[in-house]
């Protein structure tokens, strides 16, 4: 494994390494499979960056500017190695590149041990450089914007952590491998919910995830049930912008006729095979096929001669599963998993969607548990204001029942204010909390009450725990301002302009 890769992702996949062999191992006897799975987009989901031909984003040096006053960010080759740099003064060689390529590429950086999303993305579609996500939503800027576990869960595999393989689908293989093997996971054999599984493994991204305790989403393993490992929950559309992207590809095809209708057998594999990307007019014919497996030729309303003129001909895609530009993504498209008879005319936003609640997004049981729900509820309040009071009834009820919990006890600190918040956090700490956040609000507390002490203490801790968080850094800085010493205060500012020199709060 990388040393790069977050430290989350790497402790609770431990235990496991010896069972994951690597594709190679999978080449002997399956070559056919092997060689065309490399050709699909998944098998690019993660990778060093080349500087092969196919790469043209390094062709020519690229110049960008961000959403703020003055960020510009540059893109360059040195020395046989991809940099980005930003005008500010940060340079860093990229060492990962995101994406399969076939909408774009993401890169990421690393300072220390910590993963960072550049601020520049190449956009296949329109063959040029633009901002990455969210640093084009205004939400990053430089190189601030971390890659978590979740990102890596998703776009790698054991044992390598370089894209996904064969065994993301279909579990570990040194049973299978060694000699007189034993039988490996084949999703297309599993029961319904353990085969969507694997694919909701990423397919069912949700807006916010919840690792149940003790558990992070490294932990899932085809075969097992994903909410035996992690709550997902979507935030409806009537509370975000977006249109029809709100729901994942899970949640859109769970909305249509065609899973509706099938009692259950539907599933992804359906209509796509995870060996395989076809495109172009092999696309349309290849899917074409799959829905015909139910569907008549007789039975679509269009005239043969009118199909023929789709591009490619006669393809259903293009008409029941159509491409729009996603709002949240520049430069990249989307395809609408509804599979709408008339996508001009039905209703994008499915009654589920309306809810003024968050969607449990996964699971056998109808109702989440009151721990996920209520962390669920208490990060969608972050952004959703008008959630904040239900996420304090739930914390307040789950710290009932859950004394020990100490995720709990730190969001529920972390939602309220003066002594109720304290005792909180105070709590959360005792517990164990690892999270910079708590440090930080108990901090405000203190130093507010003229504990000044206590209050540094608890912020080079934050620093310790998330040493690239400027927050945490500037919070310290005025508690140094607070007792008159200046020296320290500005070596502690040093620090932080050697490290986030864009900072507008040292200006």
């Amino acid at each position: 494994m990388n040393p790069l890769l977050p430290t989350l992702m790497l402790a609770t996949a431990t235990q496991a390494y010896s069972q994951y062999v690597g594709d190679i191992a999978c080449r002997r006897c399956h070559p056919a499979q092997y060689t065309s799975f490399r050709q699909t987009g998944m098998a690019r989901s993660l990778s060093k960056p080349g500087l092969q031909s196919s790469l043209r984003e390094f062709a020519q040096p690229a110049r960008i500017a961000g959403k703020g006053e003055g960020q510009l960010y540059r893109s360059y080759v040195r020395n046989a190695k991809a940099y980005h740099a930003s005008d500010a003064g940060e340079t860093h060689e990229l060492v990962y590149t995101v994406g399969s390529g076939d909408h774009g590429r993401s890169y990421v950086v690393a300072k220390g041990e910590s993963l960072f999303l550049s601020p520049l993305s190449y956009y296949s579609s329109v063959r040029k450089w633009d901002l990455s996500p969210g640093y084009a939503a205004g939400l990053a800027r430089d190189f601030t914007r971390p890659v978590s576990s979740s990102c890596l869960a998703c776009h790698s595999s054991l044992p390598r952590a370089l894209a996904i393989g064969c065994e993301s689908c279909h579990g570990p293989g040194e049973a299978h491998a060694a000699k007189g093997g034993a039988a490996i996971v084949n999703p297309a054999k599993l029961a319904r919910r353990l085969r969507d599984d694997v694919c909701n493994q990423c397919h069912l991204s949700g807006d916010i995830r919840i690792p149940h305790p003790g558990k992070s989403e490294a932990d899932f393993r085809p075969g097992m049930f994903l909410d035996d490992v992690v709550a997902i929950f979507s935030v409806p559309a009537a509370m975000k912008r977006g249109g029809s992207e709100v729901l994942g590809q899970a949640g859109q095809i769970q909305t249509s006729r065609c899973w509706t209708a099938s009692d259950g057998k539907m599933g992804c594999i359906s209509c796509h095979d995870p060996h395989r990307q076809p495109h172009g007019a092999e696309g349309a014919v290849f899917f074409r096929s799959r829905c015909l497996k139910c569907h008549t030729l007789e039975s679509c309303k269009t005239v043969l001669s009118a199909r023929r003129f789709t591009v490619p001909a006669d393809n259903c895609i293009s008409c029941h599963m159509p491409q729009s530009p996603l709002q949240a993504v520049a430069h990249t498209a989307h395809t609408d998993h509804r599979i709408l008879r008339d996508p001009a005319m039905d209703d994008p936003f499915p009654s589920a969607a309306r809810r003024m609640e968050l969607v449990y997004e996964v699971g056998g049981a109808a109702e989440p548990d009151l721990r996920s729900k209520a962390l669920a509820y208490a990060e969608a309040a972050k952004g959703i204001p008008a959630l904040l009071a239900t996420s304090r009834d739930l914390l307040a009820e789950a710290a009932r029942s859950l004394p020990d919990d100490v995720d709990i006890h730190a969001a529920l600190g972390l939602s309220l204010s003066g002594v109720a918040a304290r005792k909180h956090l105070e709590r959360a700490l005792t517990l164990g909390s690892k999270w910079p956040e708590v440090r930080r609000s108990l901090a405000t507390l203190l130093a507010d009450q003229g504990e000044l002490a206590a209050a540094e203490k608890l912020l080079n801790e934050a620093i310790r725990l998330a040493p690239y968080d400027a927050a945490s850094y500037l919070q310290l800085a005025k508690v140094y301002a607070q007792q008159g010493r200046d020296t320290e205060r500005q070596a502690l500012l040093n620090r932080l302009r050697a490290i986030d020199p864009a900072n507008p709060e040292l200006r």
